[in-house]
């Protein structure tokens, strides 16, 4: 497509010595790919809008997850120190964070500020979170480790799977029992992180047996995930 540029206009002229006809699906193209075309003209600062455009934008909801990141080494560094009054605290940032993880994603939808990096940043900034607590609750000697190693295994084996989807054109989406397991894990993880007995309360106890629950459906959310890909995959059409 023959195109002039025209500085007091600030555009790219269209050449017509080109061929009308030949030209006008070109310059369909082109809207198609979002540039604003005004008569023959094609505004070049639409094109600067879309090549300068930042990459990685760090709006309200991608803060807010970044934050879930970077209160992990606090929570770390508390469980550390076990005590009563350090496991309290570690406990309230924990849940602190857990609540970031209801507001992102809810922000980011009222407010069309869903991004690539959000979409990147939410499951990995959940998954550093459960399982840094995790590893330190079974240092700590208050969680077995064969829990912490299904939970852990099973999220790498997601990641893994959901990164040869997505090489094979399909997205898994996250589903009903996914999202469950993982506000059971945070539930759980709760009473574990206080571990101590609270006005007669046995929290420990009471938090194992989420923990338990939760296993269970870390199991079979897993198999759910493998499933779906094993019908999505056959379903395709061959070629």
């Amino acid at each position: 497509m023959r195109l002039s540029f025209d500085s007091e206009a600030n555009s790219l002229r269209y050449n017509p010595a080109a061929g009308v006809c030949r030209q006008i699906p070109e310059l369909f193209a082109l809207r198609e790919t979002g540039l604003r075309i005004i008569g023959k003209h094609v505004r070049t600062d639409d094109i600067r809008a879309r090549t300068t455009a930042p990459m990685i934008n760090f709006n309200l909801p991608n803060r807010l997850t970044l934050s879930r990141i970077v209160i992990v080494p606090v929570i770390v560094g508390l469980l550390m120190c076990p005590g009563r009054w350090t496991c309290l605290v570690a406990s309230l940032l924990f849940v602190a964070a857990g609540l970031t993880d209801l507001m992102d994603g809810r922000l980011a939808r009222q407010n069309n500020q869903i991004t690539n990096l959000g979409k990147f940043l939410d499951p990995l900034a959940d998954k550093i979170l459960v399982n840094s607590v995790l590893i330190m609750l079974v240092g700590n000697g208050w969680v077995p480790g064969w829990a912490a190693v299904i939970i852990i295994c099973r999220d790498v084996m997601v990641m893994g799977l959901r990164a040869i989807a997505a090489d094979e054109g399909m997205v898994i989406a996250a589903d009903v029992y996914g999202k469950l397991k993982t506000v059971l894990q945070i539930v759980a993880l709760v009473p574990l992180i206080v571990h101590y007995d609270t006005f007669g309360i046995p929290v420990h106890s009471l938090g194992m047996i989420v923990l338990y629950i939760s296993l269970a459906l870390t199991v079979f959310s897993g198999y759910n995930y493998f499933a779906t890909f094993y019908r999505t995959w056959r379903g395709r059409p061959a070629g």
